[in-house]
């Protein structure tokens, strides 16, 4: 017999009882039924979440917001700890690396850096184009304090020439100059093609060394709104894994 879809269409030919079958599921109606979206949203690379070609040139606005920001080490920080501590981005890239959090010295791991970088209403004495590498923490972006609330929003704009490719997460180089990394900030919100998707880390959000440099591998969650958020026990330091489909 046809496996059907939740319009009622059948994948593949129908098959009767005395086919010859193994007794094993067709992968190729597996994939079907992940391609028709019969399971949902259950890809986790961000060309297919923001519905572009992964080679086609893409650019990613930055929103983030500072009640979860970090200042350098601190080997018990929790989520209620974040907070009022102004963002800083050095370098900002893509990744197909999963189950990352905080980060500490030079990102190591696949990396696909953005070719240009910059930002609105960001501080002027730095510049956002420097973001487009990770080869130094003290230049880039500096929003100072003025988050998704502030009345003069910053944000930043980062494009990937190439497409997003396999990508599933973006990692975030902040201030470079403070044990753990300064600045550095674990919920954003991207926006590309008009979607909106919000952003957490997988892993701890705690620097447990006094290496300098580092930040965020960020991925996307099934949140659906900045207030979501508030949602995560204050107690703990690693987002559940129920905040993300994958």
């Amino acid at each position: 017999m046809p496996w059907f879809r939740r319009n009622g269409s059948a994948i593949g030919d129908p098959r009767s009882q005395d086919s010859n079958q193994s007794g094993i599921w067709d992968l190729n109606d597996a994939h079907s039924l992940k391609s028709d979206d019969t399971w949902g949203n259950v890809d986790a690379k961000l060309a297919s979440l923001f519905n572009v070609s992964p080679t086609a040139s893409t650019t990613l606005r930055y929103d983030w917001e500072n009640d979860y920001t970090t200042a350098g080490q601190n080997t018990t920080l929790t989520w209620s700890g974040m907070g009022g501590n102004g963002h800083f981005v050095s370098g900002f890239g893509i990744t197909t690396e999963d189950n990352r959090g905080r980060y500490q010295g030079s990102y190591s791991g696949n990396l696909t850096v953005c070719n240009t970088a910059s930002a609105v209403n960001h501080q002027t004495n730095y510049t956002p184009g420097d973001a487009n590498n990770f080869g130094t923490s003290t230049s880039g972006i500096w929003f100072s304090s003025n988050d998704r609330n502030s009345a003069t929003v910053s944000y930043g704009n980062f494009t990937f020439n190439s497409g997003l490719g396999d990508a599933i997460g973006i990692v975030v180089q902040s201030w470079g100059n403070n044990a753990g990394g300064h600045h550095a900030c674990a919920t954003v919100a991207i926006t590309c093609n008009s979607i909106t998707k919000y952003f957490a880390p997988k892993a701890s959000i705690r620097a447990t060394t006094s290496t300098t440099n580092g930040g965020f591998v960020l991925y996307p969650t099934n949140m659906t709104s900045w207030s979501d958020y508030a949602n995560i026990s204050g107690s703990v330091h690693i987002v559940p894994s129920s905040y993300f489909d994958l």
